[in-house]
């Protein structure tokens, strides 16, 4: 599989699954997938929201498996790795408001979730998100600014002061 391949599904999975564990197990099965609809694939279509759609869909049933297995599970994320080096505290300050908006954004509910995952970390086109999600544009766009909108309160409701870059960095991404 192709660097270029690898990295964007791994990435994406690991947002839209509980655990690395889980991400890794999810991969897997996307990849099964890849490999058994491409035949079906039509190539007047782009390739990566098509992709994107088997990513979403394949993350979509493995979380309602899990729903199913077990109703309340705690959400841990664990997205920090590293050494530290010079500039250590500016470092830490950066990967705790990006844990600090990925908490949030776990807590969003899947459909919304799946948005701004596309959105933000797959840097897709709302036409791109639309596709991979078999939803119409208009649902896409719609879902997004829901999902902001939650986003923002649960910032609110969590008392994230430091949030405001983040959100400042969202609006620029619109």
């Amino acid at each position: 599989m192709h660097e270029y391949i690898k990295r964007p599904v791994y990435g994406t999975v690991c947002l839209l699954v509980k655990t690395r564990n889980d991400a890794a197990d999810v991969t897997n099965e996307i990849y099964l997938e890849l490999f058994r609809s491409l035949p079906k694939y039509d190539e007047s279509k782009p390739f990566k929201a098509w992709l994107n759609g088997i990513i979403v869909r394949q993350c979509s049933s493995y979380n309602r498996k899990q729903w199913r297995k077990s109703r309340v599970e705690s959400r841990v994320r664990d997205y920090t790795e590293g050494t530290v080096s010079p500039g250590a505290d500016q470092l830490a300050v950066s990967r705790e408001r990006r844990e600090e908006l990925l908490h949030l954004i776990t807590q969003l509910p899947y459909k919304f979730r799946s948005v701004i995952v596309l959105r933000y970390f797959q840097e897709c086109s709302f036409e791109e998100i639309g596709a991979a999600l078999d939803i119409p544009v208009g649902t896409a766009k719609s879902r997004h600014f829901k999902a902001l909108g939650k986003l923002r309160k649960l910032a609110d409701a969590d008392g994230f002061s430091t949030m405001k870059e983040e959100w400042q960095w969202v609006s620029k991404m619109n």
